[in-house]
């Protein structure tokens, strides 16, 4: 949701924050004189997780947040109760920097809420409470519908508990430390919030026309036409302006959004350049939910897996080790998002064949060709008894259902895993490995898999994984696959593997990159965000035309 969308809400969110001093002063005045009488009315106001107001909160840590207070306000006891409020109302104001929406906290509402009702205190110091922690876990570990909206995400679980984290920062008086070490320290994270800023000042001054499907290909080829296109990529990027001919940045923009590079306006680059700058900004804060859900700190090394921009990196020690291209899955077969850890090598691995594989794509082929296992070197491991490859069954009676037999593909020159294989256990199956394929490497689109991720360096990434440089293994590994032996070979260390799905992301010299959106995990999240916050906008709205 683009700010420009909402400008009065948010204007009477700026308008209630400035005058929220004075109404705080209104209310401690009885918590002050009467705190035993402020315990009792927040205990009460716990009993039901709705409160008087209609609001509701979350009671399973608001209860556990105000048990370790012994039921006492936070926010509205006495002065450094109340600057403390000031700082989280200010945090929450401005969670849109994050990416998060300030509807789900309930800012207006909040301030509206404040009344000269005995319980008006005591029902704000919860309301406030309740907002701050699920700020706090939104921002810390990312929004728990949203991480489960996709069923094949399976990072490592973050250990955070906003309640004590929240209680021990205004127990210190450390709430400005405690605000500053919620988002993700990743440098990359720090990019795209800023990067979020860009896009949405883009939006507010009135974003970027739209270019027709007709545009000349040759952008020099027009001055009208040139100078248009020149205006299009300065908004988004000024270096543009400063540059005498349109095709030049017109090529960094095509290298930016992962398309090939040519200088020419295609249908691929119009629609590129047609993402409104609205669109842009949602990309990013997608982008920004996901990295809540990495481990706050990362390995020293480990290899990174891009999936939709078909890349695969070895990071080490803070740099670049080793870059590759990368074969991922199909729309159809996904990719996972998942980490894993690598703890040994194959060479010349036989391919068991998974059950839904062959039941979908290999039993319809014997069908038709009953020596089609002869002549892709698998077997029947569970085969009848001297008949390997299947060769005297009737396989126009077997049905997916009845066919109960794995398959195995041996070792060689047909293989799908190719001669080297990662061996990474994860509950997807999902693993690295290569297959002489060249042609698909070349290829810009290259989600072609079965989910599965094949990589064009092997050699130097199993060298890595080996001996912790790209190069020491590779001849003995050479000689390993000559032989035409299977062999495992165990890694000395432990390789943690991060398969992600960074639709835009900083290169390494800052510029913001963009790719396609290849499985609709961003489209699944963006709508979630937009449809929430619009039934947020409808109940805010609710509470704004009865503020008694």
């Amino acid at each position: 949701m683009s700010s420009s969308r909402f400008p009065h809400l948010l204007r009477r969110a700026a308008t209630l924050v400035a005058t929220a001093a004075a109404l705080l002063l209104v209310l401690t005045s009885a918590a002050e004189a009467q705190p035993t009488e402020s315990r009792d009315q927040i205990r009460a106001l716990l009993g039901n997780a709705v409160l008087p107001s209609g609001a509701t909160v979350d009671l399973v840590p608001l209860r556990e947040f105000y048990q370790r207070r012994g039921y006492q306000p936070a926010w509205i006891e006495n002065v450094r109760a109340r600057g403390d409020a000031q700082q989280m109302l200010s945090a929450l104001e401005h969670a849109a920097d994050e990416g998060l929406e300030p509807t789900d906290y309930r800012v207006a509402a909040l301030l509206l809420r404040t009344s000269s009702l005995p319980s008006g205190a005591a029902e704000y110091d919860v309301m406030l409470s309740d907002a701050a922690l699920r700020f706090a876990r939104d921002l810390r570990i990312g929004r728990p519908q949203l991480r489960s909206l996709d069923s094949d995400v399976d990072l490592p679980s973050q250990v955070f508990d906003p309640a004590l984290s929240l209680d021990a920062a205004l127990a210190t008086e450390s709430i400005n430390s405690f605000l500053a070490s919620l988002p993700p320290p990743h440098q990359e994270y720090a990019a795209l919030k800023q990067a979020l800023a860009h896009y949405r000042e883009i939006d507010s001054a009135g974003a970027w026309a739209m270019l027709a499907d007709s545009f000349p290909e040759d952008p020099e080829s027009n001055p009208d036409s040139a100078a248009v296109l020149q205006h299009r990529l300065a908004v988004e990027d000024d270096a543009a302006s400063r540059n005498q001919r349109v095709s030049d940045p017109l090529k960094q923009f095509q290298a930016r959004h992962g398309l090939v590079a040519d200088g020419t306006v295609g249908p691929e680059t119009i629609a590129a350049l047609n993402v409104s700058a609205s669109e842009r900004a949602m990309e990013i804060v997608a982008n920004m939910e996901r990295w809540r859900w990495l481990p706050r700190v990362l390995e020293t090394s480990y290899v990174a897996v891009n999936v939709p921009d078909q890349h695969l990196t070895v990071l080490a020690r803070g740099g670049s080790a080793l870059d590759s291209r990368v074969i991922v899955g199909r729309p159809s077969d996904p990719t996972p998002i998942f980490r894993a850890v690598a703890r040994s090598l194959t060479v010349n691995p036989p391919w068991n064949v998974p059950v839904g594989i062959a039941q979908s794509e290999i039993l319809p082929k014997l069908r038709g060709d009953p020596r089609y296992l002869v002549d892709h070197d698998m077997i029947l491991r569970d085969g009848p008894a001297g008949d390997p490859y299947g060769m005297h069954i009737n396989w126009g009676t077997v049905s997916p259902e009845s066919f109960r037999y794995h398959v195995q593909q041996q070792p060689g020159p047909k293989n799908d895993l190719g001669t080297l294989k990662l061996e990474l256990p994860n509950r997807f199956n999902v693993y690295l490995h290569y297959k002489s394929a060249q042609s698909l490497f070349d290829l810009d689109a290259r989600a072609l898999s079965h989910g599965c991720v094949r990589v064009e360096q092997i050699l130097p990434l199993a060298s890595y994984a080996l001996s912790g440089d790209p190069a020491a293994a590779v001849s003995s590994l050479q000689n390993a696959i000559a032989s035409g032996k299977t062999e495992h070979l165990a890694l000395g260390n432990p390789l943690p593997i991060y398969f992600l799905y960074w639709t835009v992301f900083p290169d390494p010299d800052g510029m913001i990159e963009f790719r396609p959106d290849i499985y609709g995990r961003d489209r699944r999240m963006i709508a979630a965000i937009e449809n929430r916050a619009a039934g947020e906008r409808v109940s805010m709205s609710a509470v704004e035309c009865t503020p008694g």
